[in-house]
């Protein structure tokens, strides 16, 4: 109950936020835009478009493959009346070349549920009608490769050595290759979270704990006693983000960010945050580097959000406000988690401006001469193949309602 209640409290002041007047000079920008006024040092080319004839609904990210369910209206009765709602309908799947796949709807239920990035990759597929759910692992041309016996939602471990269901307040179920429960985590009945860091072991969240499993041996490598500021929960969406290379875990409450590293030591945290004046927001970790970025909003501060970067050891490196702008009347998050790159960082809002309406956006900031900017750009944008001499942006533009893909220099 504690849980929902600080996520309502949340929303409702960042709602009281934005809002506001403003004399902020920033907007909600188009991609084309972004690129010719705000990212100028680069030289980057479309490299592809797709029509989306119907509505987006959700999508799957990963760091080669994205993908997106649409969905079409449908006209349900309820005790009110005839409601249209969104029915998902099929779903495609990107890499950094273009569209590579396109699955229409069987069941009424389905989505892609991860990728499995290897030697070959595959994709996750949760599919089912009423109450009846399967899960199967197909290759990244739609071949059906085999069912999975996990229930209906599992996460992967990199490879798919191992499969798990989250907790939430019940015990956290662990799956072999092949979909065939191995063991049980004990939660005491308090929320978990976790989040795979190899093939063989995982990250676990438990009422004021962190805990590294070995999955092979069924136990615990450590357990490390979580600073009491951290209430006992992580936030839902963002689970445990980790850098190997970095050597950092990080965890996200509703009122600060704890860190330890690999081997379960405590670092460091940042949890000056409260509903009275300032609002943990968004947080994320760059894969490759450990930096780390946490995104908050001021209460009293019309239409912008503020951007901390610290180093792995919890030296803050930058502040920056991102200026939503004038003609952005309505904001709220549709997730916890920043996408933190070297260069770059994305934080997935939605936004209603006065001449778009309700939108997706995504607010990206980016590194020029050592120091950090931001745009906030329509749509949804994720960034693949990160670290080499080629990167490629893909992502949902609402204005021509396509799916783009630019390659950036």
């Amino acid at each position: 109950m504690k849980t929902f209640f600080s996520a309502w409290v949340r929303l409702y002041w960042l709602l009281i936020l934005l809002i506001l007047p403003s004399n902020s000079d920033g907007q909600v920008i188009s991609i084309e835009e972004f690129f010719q006024t705000k990212l100028v040092s680069k030289e980057t080319t479309e490299t592809f478009s797709y029509d989306c004839p119907d509505k987006y609904y959700s999508s799957k990210y990963s760091e080669k493959y994205l993908s997106i369910t649409y969905s079409q209206q449908k006209a349900i009765n309820t005790e009110e009346g005839v409601v249209d709602i969104p029915i998902p309908n099929r779903v495609e799947i990107f890499n950094s070349q273009g569209k590579l796949l396109n699955i229409e709807a069987e069941y009424e239920k389905f989505h892609v549920t991860g990728f499995i990035e290897g030697d070959k990759d595959h994709y996750i597929f949760s599919q089912g009608i009423g109450e009846s759910h399967e899960i199967g692992i197909y290759d990244m041309e739609g071949n059906f490769i085999k069912s999975l016996n996990s229930g209906y939602y599992s996460y992967s471990s990199p490879q798919g050595k191992f499969y798990y269901n989250q907790g939430g307040e019940y015990p956290l179920s662990i799956y072999d290759e092949n979909g065939d429960w191995q063991f049980t985590i004990p939660t005491g009945g308090h929320l978990s979270r976790a989040n795979a860091v190899s093939d063989s072991t995982l990250l676990v969240f438990n009422r004021g704990t962190l805990a590294l499993w070995n999955i092979k041996t069924q136990e615990k490598i450590w357990e490390s006693d979580i600073p009491s500021g951290l209430k006992g929960y992580v936030d839902r969406s963002s689970h445990i983000q980790f850098s190997i290379p970095g050597n950092i875990i990080a965890l996200h409450s509703l009122e600060g960010y704890y860190c330890f590293n690999i081997q379960g030591d405590f670092l460091w945290a940042d949890d000056d945050y409260d509903f009275h004046e300032k609002i943990l927001d968004y947080t994320g970790v760059s894969k490759s580097s450990g930096d780390v970025i946490i995104v908050y909003s001021k209460i009293g501060t019309s239409h912008s959000l503020f951007a901390k970067i610290f180093n792995h050891e919890g030296i803050l490196l930058e502040e920056h406000e991102i200026k939503l702008g004038e003609n952005v009347k309505y904001a709220r998050n549709t997730d916890f988690t920043a996408m933190v790159y070297n260069d770059y960082a994305f934080i997935r809002i939605f936004t209603g401006t006065v001449d778009q309406g309700i939108g997706l956006a995504t607010c990206i900031l980016y590194k020029e001469n050592q120091s950090w900017s931001s745009a906030v750009v329509s749509g949804f944008w994720f960034l693949l193949n990160e670290g080499s001499q080629i990167e490629r942006l893909i992502g949902y533009d609402p204005i021509s309602k396509q799916i783009k893909g630019y390659q950036i220099r």
